[in-house]
C-alpha cells in the first residue's frame, strides 16, 4: 500500500526502498513529527487531508503484479519479495504524501531531535502491539536496527553508519547518537522511517536469506495464504492496534487484499476487463488510448482516471554496461543516442503523450537547466580540464529524431562518431578496424511493450551496420540478471527522491560499481561523479543542494551513459466502480490505503 512510483512503459518493478528513505534540508524538534521547518499537520490532528475519515470498511482489493515471487521477506537484497508485504508492517513514524519533508509518528507516541548534540529520541507508544499481541520495546526496535544494518539490503548499512550508538533509557525509549561526521540532514527521517520487527521473532530465524516463513508484523495486514509465484492473500487484522491513529484514520478499509501474479501485461489487463482484479496501473500509452474499449468502459463500469504526480521522475533510460568494451568510447555511447528516434516513437507509438527525459533529476528543481551558474561551475572547475568544454558553452541537449521517420541527418552524425572511434564498414557490417570484430550487442527486456519500443531501434542501428539483438526474460529473471549486472543493454529507472543525498553514491560512485545488487548497475567509475556525490547529503543548505545535484547531473549527461526515454507527470489508473477514491487525492504518489470497496458488481 502507500505512495506507488511508476515509471511507464516499462510493466517490470523496480524493487526499490523509498517507503523508507525520505529526505530533508533541515530538522526541527516537533513532537509528532518531524519536519522542514513547519510541519503541515499540527500536535493533535485528526486525519490526512488526502483521505476520507468515514470511509466505510469491508469488501477486498484485488490487484495485479508482473513476474513471480519466492521470499516473504522484503528487506533483504537475496530473492524475490512478494508483492504488498509492506501492509504487514508499522514504521516509527509515516511520511505524509501532500508535503514533502515530513514525517508523523506511527510506532512513535513522540520524536525529538536535538541538533546541538546529534541525538534523537523515540517514544514508542505503549498500546503499540506485534500481530500476536506482544508488546512494541526498545529491545525490538535495536534489533531490527542492527539486523537491518548487519543482514538487510544494502541501502540500511549505506543509511544506518551515521548512528554511532543506540541506548535505551527505558522499555519505551530509545535514544540514538549520530556521527556528526557520517550523518547528514536526511538521517533524523530516515531512522524514523525504520520498521520495526521483532526480536523474538528475529533469534529465531535466518534473516539474510529468502523464507517463506512470515515476519513477525505490526501492521493492519497479516497474510492470509500464499501461492508463491501466483498468488498472494492478506486479510485486515481485526486486532490492529493503531486502526485508530490520526494517521491511519480513513486508511487500511478493505477487509482482504488479493494480488495475482502475471507475466503478460496484455493477459493482466484482460483480466482486468473481465473483472477479476478491481484496479490496474497502465504502463503503455497505446494500451491507455485503445485497450479499455468495451462494454465495461461504455456503461461507466470502468473508470479511466489520470492523476497529476508531481515527484520528481528520475530517469529512465536504456543503460549501457561499461564492462562492455563496445560501451567504453563515449563517441560509441553518443553515436547510439543520435541513433534513437524519439520522437518517431512518441507520434506513432505513444500518442505524443511523453516528454523527454533531459536530466536524471527530471521534473524537479534538481535538474541542470542552460548553462552553468557560477555556484555550478565553482564545483566544476577542479576538474575542468577533463571535463568536455561544450559543457560549459552550450545548452545540453538530446537528439529528438524525426516524427516521420526520417533520421537521416542523425543517422550521419552517428556515422562519423563510429568512424572516429574505429568502426567501419566491412561487408556491410560495422567492425572494429584493428580487430575485425563486429558491434554486436544484446539489449535485455522483459515485457513485450518494451519489445515494441525496441525493434525501431534495432532498425535504426541496422543502418548503421550495427546488430542489436533483442532477449526478453520473465521479470524475475530480468531481476536476478540486474543483480548480477549480466547484461549489455537494459532498460532501467533510477527514481529520485525529493531531496537527494546519499542514495547517489549508490546509484554512481565506483565503489558500487560491481557490487552485486548496487544500483551502480552501468559499472560507472568515473572520479569526477566520485567526487561530485561525495557532497551530496553533507549540507542543510538547499540552494548548495541544487548546486550539487546540477553539476552532476551535467557530467551524467555529457558521459552520454544512457540513452534517455521519457516520462508522464501523471498515473494511469483504471479502476472498476465498486472502488472509489477521496474526492482530494495526495500529490506525492497514490495512497491506495485511503481507497474504500463501495460496492458489488
Amino acid at each position: 500500500m502507500g505512495s506507488i512510483a511508476f515509471f511507464f512503459e516499462l510493466s517490470f518493478m523496480h524493487t526499490v526502498l523509498l517507503l523508507f528513505f525520505t529526505y530533508l534540508t533541515s530538522v526541527a524538534i516537533a513532537h509528532n513529527s518531524l519536519s522542514i521547518g513547519q510541519a503541515k499537520y499540527s500536535e493533535g490532528f485528526n486525519h490526512f487531508d488526502y483521505v476520507n475519515p468515514n470511509a466505510p470498511r469491508g469488501g477486498r482489493l484485488r490487484q495485479i503484479a508482473y513476474g513471480s515471487y519466492d521470499n516473504l521477506n522484503p528487506f533483504i537484497l537475496q530473492g524475490i519479495a512478494a508483492s504488498g508485504l509492506g501492509s504487514t508492517f508499522d514504521s516509527l513514524a509515516i511520511r505524509s504524501l501532500d508535503e514533502m519533508y515530513s514525517v508523523y509518528g506511527l510506532i512513535a507516541a513522540s520524536i525529538d531531535f536535538n541538533k546541538a548534540e546529534e541525538t534523537m529520541t523515540i517514544t514508542i507508544r505503549p498500546e503499540a502491539r506485534f500481530q500476536n499481541n506482544t508488546k512494541v520495546t526498545a529491545q525490538d526496535v535495536i534489533t531490527t536496527f542492527y539486523t537491518l544494518k548487519e543482514n538487510g539490503h544494502p541501502y540500511y548499512q549505506q543509511y544506518y553508519q551515521a548512528v554511532r550508538k543506540i541506548n535505551t533509557p527505558n522499555e519505551h525509549t530509545v535514544v540514538y547518537h549520530l556521527d556528526p561526521k557520517l550523518s547528514n540532514p536526511e538521517t533524523p527521517l530516515i531512522l524514523c522511517q525504520m520498521p520495526v520487527l521483532s526480536h523474538d521473532d528475529l533469534t529465531t530465524r535466518d534473516f539474510a536469506s529468502p523464507n517463506h516463513k512470515p515476519l513477525l508484523g505490526t501492521g493492519p495486514y497479516r497474510i492470509a495464504s500464499t501461492d508463491p509465484g501466483r498468488q498472494i492473500r492478506y486479510e485486515r487484522d481485526p486486532n490492529y492496534w493503531g486502526m485508530d491513529l490520526p494517521v491511519n484514520r480513513g486508511r487500511h478499509n478493505v477487509d482482504t487484499i488479493e494480488i495475482d501474479y502475471y507475466r503478460d501485461a496484455v493477459v493482466a489487463l484482460t483480466a482486468f476487463k473481465n473483472h477479476h482484479h478491481d484496479i490496474h496501473f497502465e504502463y503503455v500509452a497505446k494500451l491507455w488510448a485503445t485497450g479499455y474499449d468495451g462494454e465495461a468502459l461504455d456503461n461507466g463500469w470502468i473508470v479511466q482516471e489520470s492523476i497529476p504526480d508531481q515527484n520528481p521522475q528520475g530517469m529512465q533510460a536504456f543503460a549501457m554496461n561499461l564492462n562492455n568494451p563496445i560501451f567504453q568510447d563515449k563517441k560509441v555511447r553518443k553515436a547510439l543516442n543520435y541513433a534513437f528516434n524519439f520522437a518517431w516513437l512518441n507520434s506513432n507509438l505513444f500518442y505524443n503523450s511523453y516528454t523527454r527525459t533531459e536530466s536524471y533529476f527530471a521534473n524537479s528543481v534538481f535538474a541542470a537547466q542552460g548553462l552553468p551558474s557560477a555556484s555550478e561551475q565553482a564545483l566544476l572547475k577542479p576538474y575542468f580540464k577533463s571535463l568536455d568544454q561544450s559543457l560549459f558553452t552550450q545548452n545540453f541537449s538530446l537528439p529528438a529524431g524525426d516524427a516521420t521517420g526520417n533520421n537521416r541527418s542523425n543517422l550521419l552524425i552517428a556515422k562519423k562518431l563510429l568512424e572516429e572511434s574505429g568502426w567501419v564498414i566491412k561487408n556491410h557490417k560495422r567492425v572494429h578496424h584493428i580487430t575485425n570484430k563486429p558491434m554486436s550487442f544484446t539489449l535485455l527486456i522483459q515485457s513485450q511493450s518494451m519489445q515494441r519500443i525496441s525493434l525501431p531501434f534495432k532498425e535504426s542501428l541496422e543502418k548503421l551496420g550495427i546488430t542489436m539483438h533483442i532477449h526478453m526474460v520473465s521479470p524475475s529473471t530480468w531481476i536476478r540478471k540486474m543483480k548480477e549486472h549480466d547484461f549489455d543493454m537494459t532498460s532501467y529507472v533510477w527514481p529520485q527522491s525529493s531531496f537527494p543525498g546519499k542514495e547517489q553514491s549508490l546509484y554512481w560512485h565506483s565503489r558500487f560499481a560491481n557490487q552485486y545488487g548496487s544500483d551502480n548497475i552501468m559499472a560507472l567509475q568515473d572520479p569526477i561523479v566520485d567526487a561530485l556525490v561525495e557532497q551530496l547529503g553533507n549540507t542543510d543548505d538547499v540552494h548548495a543542494v541544487k548546486n550539487q545535484t546540477r553539476a552532476l547531473d551535467r557530467v551524467l549527461l555529457a558521459g552520454y551513459y544512457v540513452i534517455p526515454h521519457w516520462y508522464l507527470p501523471a498515473h494511469r489508473v483504471a479502476y472498476w466502480h465498486n472502488l472509489a477514491h477521496p474526492s482530494q487525492l495526495p500529490i506525492y504518489g497514490i495512497d491506495l490505503a485511503s481507497w474504500w470497496h463501495s460496492q458489488d458488481t
